[in-house]
């Protein structure tokens, strides 16, 4: 049997006085439709069903009406039992329920307070259900039982990028593409990444070039919903929160933070920075790139690393002159205290690798982390890697200490066998974490480790084993401070590294903003922000001040900055505007000089376009001294499934996006215009967040005037790296009046009757006289007249180019 609803079957009768309609046959009315709101003619329909706002099926599902025994006036509408491990509902009010024709139909009456209500017009069945019933959920998060896994298809992003810069006698061409080429089967998600890297330099007569392109990693992964957990295959990064990362290929079965409600997930790493001009910025963790895009000159921030991302991060800051700048930032957190009795784990075990992918023969490993909540305050952990010539072992706790803050302590030992040695150590780490309401200030990360000269990590032990050079740590100190003081917002982050072997490297930085409002000038969101940072990195220090001011007049920014960067000094003017498209542009005017670099001035723009097919961005720089500097880049997806193709705006690696099929109606805009349906009537939102609650609707303020839809929102909450598919009932059409008059020459079908398109969709509502304003109808086609609760007639449109009013005449 196909998807059905039950709808109580309590219904009311209403009244209309017609004697109130300014009609000039008040005998021939009928309002019998609008007497019970409950009753739809029994048949077959195609309904979207919603949850609470949550649309259950990914496109309109057939559902029965069903003829009231007892009463003509109402009909009774029926949900499958298919639905039922669908509704969310705990399980003892599962046991609660029953059923109704021959045990086909879902009966509510036992739940208080359980809604179902249709709506013809729409194409939607809402069932609205008390919080009591369901299983936790949260504003932002559903039970896993509304968790949609999606739809199997095939996905590319891609993110291009293009630079040219000519200063002096030195030209320089770079160009690099990255992304993730991808499959989705059911549950399973295969992922590739790939990266690619052109560069070709000028110098005088010499020309070097250089050319890459590799897959970083391929790899099978699905959640299990069950375990809370997600399972890896093939090559990845070993997921911990307490030993250290190092690439791998194998099988990983691991507790995903992404699956637990919002409030007891982790976070992802921010990088922080000053860029001199408009410049690239390229992250590598292990050798792999895990981010490379522009930056506008000035204090950049980038938040979009991968909650997962920990251990080591090398920053490469390539300015538009070819220079570099270069730090390191540790990703790291205080490890999660374990909600009471229950338990988090990683288990992986398979090969380690090169930064050429090709395994460490030999050696196998099996790493193992399980952390316990024993109650409110405490959990304790472990962890072990094992592996032929190598094992490390760590234990340590969590403690919750109410108003002093959260402290984790670990301590770990590691044993080695090479060739002529057997070298093992310790290793001790410290990480406090506390809130100070009091003074309004978050200590967000402290943290302390020492290492003892022959504690080796996993990665450590292989180099020493294939004769490698490694940087052998001692100490690390890192601080993460913030601090609200009045009206001024103060960020510090301090953090050293010391080595056994070589010299020390350190960097920290201070960020001091405030907001600026001048009500009698009507300026409101201005800015002042200094930031100071400085990095000690391969024997050279990196300093960097910058004062900068921001005001906005209209829909424009104008910011004023210096900075001085080591022993030169830039100073910039700029006007910057964000469209209502979210376009973006910017136009600058700069000074520089200092003691080693050359006075000069330049003029330079940056342009970012947004559409519905990708995102541009372009930026082109020129100076008195004759260098310049020209580059672009393309970012953006393409997703296939069996309903369609679409090409739509960038997606994060392991985000899933959103198809949405209006059946071949192209225009529609969806979700405040970002997406647009294209030709196939296919438009795909990205970026949606996994296992969150997202909502989705049609843009009706940018709706075509010849386009009728919903503006109904609907949510959906899809697991990680899914392709979810959803319909929305749109027609396209003309406008028009028209008079429809009977066929026998009876006069007009009665005031208030319904016309019908063949899909069901009320097109018009009959008022005095046969009029009727018809909207999203096509030439030719056929439509249904219904009065006293059934078919009466029906009349077939003509070609209605160039009509404004027509007459149709209603045959039975």
């Amino acid at each position: 049997m196909v998807s059905m609803l039950f709808f109580n079957k309590v219904s009311y009768s209403v009244e209309f006085n017609t004697d109130i309609l300014d009609s000039t046959d008040k005998a021939n009315i009928d309002v019998s439709r609008f007497q019970n709101p409950n009753f739809i003619l029994p048949g077959t329909y195609f309904f979207n069903i919603i949850i609470n706002s949550t649309q259950l099926t990914q496109s309109a599902s057939p559902i029965k009406i069903i003829a009231n025994d007892n009463d003509d006036s109402v009909s009774d509408i029926c949900i499958d039992k298919d639905y039922i491990n669908s509704l969310g509902l705990k399980e003892k009010y599962v046991k609660e329920l029953t059923y109704w024709n021959n045990g086909e139909c879902i009966n509510f009456l036992a739940l208080k307070g359980v809604s179902v209500t249709p709506n013809l017009p729409e194409g939607t069945v809402i069932i609205n259900i008390p919080q009591l019933y369901l299983e936790y959920m949260d504003v932002n998060w559903l039970p896993k039982t509304l968790w949609d896994e999606g739809i199997s298809g095939l996905l590319l992003d891609y993110n291009a990028n293009y630079q040219y810069s000519d200063n002096d006698s030195l030209k320089n061409q770079i160009a690099s593409i990255s992304g993730y080429l991808g499959a989705n089967m059911g549950a399973w998600r295969l992922r590739s990444e790939y990266y690619g890297n052109y560069q070709r330099q000028e110098s005088n007569s010499q020309t070097s070039t250089i050319r890459n392109f590799l897959f970083n990693a391929i790899y099978l992964y699905r959640n299990i919903k069950a375990l809370d957990a997600k399972l890896v295959v093939g090559e990845s990064t070993t997921p911990s929160q307490i030993l250290e990362p190092f690439r791998f290929t194998g099988l990983s079965l691991f507790t995903n933070d992404s699956m637990l409600p919002p409030r007891l997930r982790g976070y992802a790493p921010e990088i922080t920075g000053i860029a001199k001009t408009n410049s690239r910025v390229v992250i590598t963790q292990l050798g792999r790139v895990i981010y490379d895009g522009n930056v506008p000159a000035g204090p950049f921030k980038i938040q979009s690393l991968n909650s997962g991302t920990r251990g080591e991060l090398h920053v490469k800051i390539i300015e538009q002159d070819g220079s570099e700048q270069q730090f390191i930032v540790n990703s790291s957190n205080v490890p999660y205290l374990t909600r009471p009795g229950t338990t988090r784990y990683n288990v992986t075990a398979g090969q380690p690798i090169k930064r050429d992918h090709s395994v460490y023969r030999g050696v196998f490993f099996f790493r193992g982390e399980v952390s316990h909540g024993l109650n409110n305050n405490w959990s304790l952990n472990a962890a072990s890697d094992i592996s032929q010539g190598y094992q490390q072992v760590s234990l340590g706790f969590g403690r919750f200490m109410n108003q002093f803050g959260a402290l984790s302590v670990n301590i770990a030992r590691s044993f080695s066998q090479l060739d002529h040695d057997s070298p093992s150590g310790n290793s001790y780490s410290i990480n406090y974490s506390k809130t100070f309401d009091d003074y309004d200030m978050d200590l967000t990360f402290a943290g302390y480790r020492f290492t003892d000269r022959k504690f080796y990590t996993m990665s450590q032990y292989l180099d020493l084993r294939n004769n490698k050079f490694i940087d052998n740590e001692k100490e690390r100190y890192q601080i993460s401070l913030s601090k609200r003081l009045g009206e001024f917002n103060i960020n510090l982050n301090y953090q050293l590294q010391q080595y056994w072997d070589r010299g020390q490297t350190h960097q920290y930085g201070l960020n001091i903003g405030k907001s600026v409002n001048i009500p009698y000038l009507n300026l409101q969101g201005g800015s002042i922000t200094l930031s100071a940072n400085r990095s000690y990195y391969q024997n050279k220090y990196d300093d960097q001040i910058s004062l900068m001011l921001s005001v906005p007049f209209g829909k424009q920014f104008y910011t004023f900055d210096t900075m001085k960067y080591n022993d030169t000094y830039n100073s910039r003017v700029s006007v910057s505007t964000l469209t209502e498209d979210n376009d973006y542009y910017n136009l600058s005017a700069s000074t520089s000089y200092g003691k080693d670099a050359k006075k000069q001035s330049t003029l330079a723009g940056m342009y970012d376009l947004s559409t519905r097919y990708a995102s541009l961005n372009s930026n082109i720089s020129i100076s008195d001294k004759g260098d310049s500097s020209l580059g672009m880049g393309l970012n953006g997806g393409v997703t296939l499934t069996q309903h369609g193709i679409a090409l739509h705006s960038s997606s994060y690696s392991s985000a899933a996006r959103l198809m949405i099929d209006t059946n071949n109606i192209a225009d529609v805009p969806l979700n405040n215009g970002s997406t647009v349906t294209n030709g196939i009537g296919i438009g795909v939102i990205p970026n949606m967040t996994s296992y969150y609650k997202n909502s989705y609707n049609v843009d009706m303020s940018k709706l075509p005037d010849n386009i009728e839809s919903s503006n109904t929102i609907y949510d959906i909450a899809l697991t990680e790296g899914a392709i979810g598919y959803r319909k929305i009932s749109a027609d396209k059409g003309f406008k028009l009046f028209a008079t429809i008059k009977m066929a026998d020459n009876s006069g007009s079908p009665p005031f208030g009757a319904q016309v019908l398109n063949e899909k069901g969709r009320e097109v018009g509502i009959i008022s005095d006289n046969g009029l009727v304003w018809l909207t999203a109808v096509q030439s030719e086609e056929r439509l249904n007249i219904n009065w006293s609760n059934k078919n009466q007639c029906n009349t077939t449109l003509p070609n209605l180019d160039n009509a404004n009013q027509i007459i149709l005449i209603c045959k039975k």
